[in-house]
């Protein structure tokens, strides 16, 4: 099965108008295919990140890695608090970005997909729309514990998930969408953990 480490814990901070602080969660998943091990990214950090602060991030799991060793990310939405890193990812031969659209920020012969073309053992991406566009997804990661739901900006932080109304923090582009599929996600009871786009993880109350 595979395994889930939170690289960087999402915050967020509105004071007054003029000033937000908001940190996106950077997550990473390492699975294996083939008896070697792959090391995916789920959300890529901001335009103000540097590849020496995921190399930091990443000396904190058990894997002596860099980020020449991610080979592919999935993007939950396109704003650019979680894209940023896109353009250091892979090495000179550059990664597969799974993403929500194709406007991404990079500078590396990457290669894109718009759809749900991801395919991998114990990792699967639900189209979960509303936040920014009717393309946004979430990522559910079968692990030994049980099944990760890495949201993205979905939910922002565990209020959101307990309230799925709770849209006060920062309007989706269309609530509607955002409030079913915040249901989607809220209604999986195999789902042990929640990692939000904004704030900590945390267990969600039906789990079995």
């Amino acid at each position: 099965m595979a395994e889930v480490y939170v690289l960087r814990e999402g915050n967020l901070i509105i004071d007054g108008f003029d000033s937000v602080t908001a940190p996106a969660t950077v997550t990473l998943v390492v699975y294996e295919e083939d008896n070697e091990n792959k090391y995916l990214l789920v959300d890529a950090g901001s335009l103000w990140d540097t590849p020496e602060d995921l190399d930091d991030w990443l000396s904190d799991t058990p894997y002596d890695i860099t980020h020449e060793d991610i080979y592919a990310a999935i993007i939950t939405h396109n704003h650019p608090d979680h894209t940023g890193l896109i353009r250091y990812l892979g090495g000179d031969t550059g990664a597969t970005i799974y993403g929500s659209d194709s406007i991404f920020h990079n500078r590396k012969p990457h290669i894109f997909y718009i759809d749900e073309s991801f395919s991998a053992k114990d990792i699967t991406i639900i189209q979960t729309p509303g936040h920014e566009t009717s393309r946004d997804q979430s990522v559910l990661v079968d692990t030994p514990k049980g099944v990760v739901a890495i949201v993205g900006d979905l939910m922002l932080n565990e209020k959101e998930f307990t309230n799925i109304a709770d849209f006060s923090q920062w309007p989706p582009e269309h609530n509607g969408y955002a409030s079913d599929s915040r249901s989607t996600i809220k209604n999986l009871e195999y789902v042990y953990k929640v990692i939000p786009g904004h704030g900590p993880s945390f267990e969600p109350k039906n789990f079995i």
